[in-house]
């Protein structure tokens, strides 16, 4: 409500500026006839997809029908005949013999050893004539076998085939499991480990005594081809985006066909399929559901034993035919959009001439004419902008002298700056001249730091460039420790082990110095004993790594942290003490400017192990010779 009042507030303060008077005449002109053809265009696109709908959906439940009457077929014939090896008397004989249940089995007994033995060719022939015979009842039969309590395996199978069952082949059977574990009813599976990957349905079913149908005596395992429904499918369904499949919802077994072909790839979509329908109303002859497969328009029936078949459509596939349907009737809607717009710019006509007054002049003041005003009669929009157009060529004007002005006094700094940098090459030169004179007077120490001190100003000057080498770096560093050394009366000793991979990459100038003046200030002038600075450049992995080590008195964890806190923060105030570290400050500040992420400063402070400040930069293979900030 409050946006609503705002945007109210908004428009009735605005109402008499160019913008909105603009607007409310292009949406007179273009936006509402676009808007009642979009309505227009909308309605027969619904018309049109809703049409299209029905005829792909009549013609997928006409498929269906057809195909149910297929499946329903195949399970009929082959539970019959299941029934009937079932109930075989020379299959019931022999499973009985080995059945340890039966009455059969405990009376057979008393036949020795040796006449079993004797028996079993025999059986084995009567057993696979039983089966063949069966098998060759029906054209689609690829094998029968009949399985006893022993797990002894009585096959018939092709003969152009050499098809065998072994035990692991059983282990492995989901159906074969499937018909142990549960009582009853014909069980399915696919590409079962008993169909050895083809392309074949297998059946299984216990096979209880007709003496004591309480007694399970054995299992009935039969593989039918499926090239029969294959090829009906293939005949039936030229459409590769169909899919049609078979689901027994209650042992989680399902089977795919698409374009004709089993889809292993796609079984597990038919239980997604079945549980999803499972919680959608009946009513609907199609429903949308969503699979790992994709998305499909489905339709579903029930057999029995818990058995569901599909037949959907892809989604995906039936949008895009949508698509274009809706692309032909947008095109048309462009055509009338186009026509529209033409008559906009017959509209804009009428203004275009006052229009290239003020385009003129602003073409003109663009070219340097500053002086360049226009004069426009009238109160509507056009005299608003050249009114708006003549302010601002007066701002420009104005903006111009003052920058005028500036610039003079930039290039008076800039004479200034010039003058101020003569002052340190004098002193350069001054120190250089002290020096000759100290060698000529025999004065060797105020010679050696006179020189060190020239040469660690020459190289800051260092051309006035902010960026050095490593290798020059270092090069100050040196001349630094051995001004300190001399002051100090070689109170402490250093060393310097730099990786020549690094000397010529480039950091900010000045960065050795203030660390190694903490260590000399705060470490090793406080010992009794002789101090020890190292100071060491290497590589590791990606960063180059300088680290400056002491032996002094270190530093108290809470002052440690105290320091770490200084430098996380962004001040500079003048009242913090100086133990704090304003060198320190000063490097991280500069290298965090120059370096950002890539840069990291630590230091290290734990035991006897020596105090250690170390700074890591990270590599970059373009600025490993050159200068980071160019």
């Amino acid at each position: 409500m409050n946006l609503f009042r705002r945007l109210q507030t908004y428009f009735r303060q605005k109402k008499d500026t160019f913008t909105l008077k603009v607007f409310y005449k292009l949406l007179i002109l273009v936006i509402i006839p676009n808007l009642l053809l979009l309505g227009v265009v909308s309605f027969f696109i619904v018309l049109q997809t809703n049409r299209m709908e029905e005829e792909r959906f009549s013609a997928l439940l006409a498929l269906k029908q057809s195909l149910d009457n297929e499946i329903i077929s195949l399970f009929d014939e082959t539970n019959q005949m299941v029934n009937n090896v079932i109930i075989d008397e020379q299959i019931q004989e022999t499973l009985e013999r080995v059945n340890p249940l039966s009455t059969v089995n405990q009376e057979s007994a008393i036949f020795g050893e040796e006449q079993y033995v004797t028996n079993d060719y025999t059986v084995l022939t009567n057993m696979r004539t039983a089966l063949s015979s069966y098998r060759l009842s029906r054209g689609n039969i690829h094998s029968i076998a009949v399985v006893d309590l022993e797990e002894t395996i009585f096959l018939s199978s092709t003969s152009a085939e050499s098809y065998v069952i072994t035990r692991g082949d059983l282990e492995n059977s989901r159906v074969y499991g499937t018909a142990q574990s549960r009582d009853g009813g014909l069980f399915w599976s696919v590409n079962d480990a008993l169909t050895k990957n083809r392309d074949i349905i297998t059946f299984a079913r216990q096979i209880p005594s007709v003496d004591q149908p309480q007694n399970i005596i054995g299992y009935a395992l039969v593989n039918v081809y499926l090239e029969s429904l294959q090829g009906r499918l293939r005949t039936s369904i030229d459409d590769p985006h169909v899919l049609f499949g078979l689901t027994d919802t209650v042992n989680g077994e399902s089977i795919i066909f698409q374009d004709g072909e089993i889809v292993q790839e796609k079984a597990d979509i038919g239980l997604e399929i079945s549980r999803q329908l499972a919680y959608q109303p009946a009513d609907e002859p199609f429903i949308p559901v969503i699979t790992s497969a994709g998305d499909w328009y489905v339709s579903a029936s029930s057999l029995s034993n818990g058995n569901e078949l599909v037949i959907g459509y892809d989604k995906a596939v039936m949008n895009r035919e949508l698509n274009a349907t809706k692309t032909l009737l947008y095109s048309g809607m462009v055509i009338l959009v186009i026509i529209s717009l033409a008559a906009s710019f017959k509209g804009a006509k009428i203004i275009a001439a006052r229009l290239h007054m003020l385009s003129d002049a602003i073409m003109k003041f663009g070219k340097g004419s500053l002086d360049e005003r226009v004069k426009l009669k009238g109160q509507d929009e056009i005299s608003d902008i050249g009114d708006q157009f003549n302010d601002m060529a007066v701002q420009i004007r104005q903006l111009l002298t003052n920058l005028e002005e500036e610039q003079k006094h930039k290039q008076l700094f800039e004479l200034r700056v010039l003058e101020y940098q003569l002052n340190p090459h004098f002193l350069y030169n001054t120190l250089d001249s002290i020096n000759w004179l100290a060698i000529e007077q025999g004065q060797k120490e105020i010679s050696e730091m006179v020189y060190g001190l020239s040469r660690l100003f020459q190289l800051i000057l260092s051309k006035g460039k902010e960026m050095i080498t490593v290798e020059d770096e270092v090069q100050m560093a040196r001349y630094y420790l051995n001004i300190q050394k001399i002051r100090y009366e070689d109170r402490f000793k250093y060393d310097i082990h730099i990786d020549p991979a690094i000397k010529e990459y480039k950091i900010s100038k000045l960065i050795l110095q203030p660390i190694i003046e903490n260590a000399i200030h705060h470490g090793v002038r406080k010992l009794r004993t002789e101090g020890r600075i190292l100071i060491t450049g290497t590589i590791e992995q990606d960063d180059v790594v300088l680290e400056v080590a002491d032996n002094g008195v270190g530093m108290t964890e809470d002052r440690k942290n105290e320091l770490l806190s200084f430098l996380d923060t962004e001040e500079w105030q003048e009242e913090k003490p100086e133990h704090l570290g304003y060198g320190l400050k000063n490097i991280d500040s500069r290298l965090k400017i120059v370096f950002g992420d890539s840069y990291k400063l630590r230091i290290i402070n734990e035991g006897h192990e020596p105090f250690t400040t170390r700074i890591q930069i990270r590599i970059k293979e373009e600025t490993l010779k050159q200068d980071p900030t160019s």
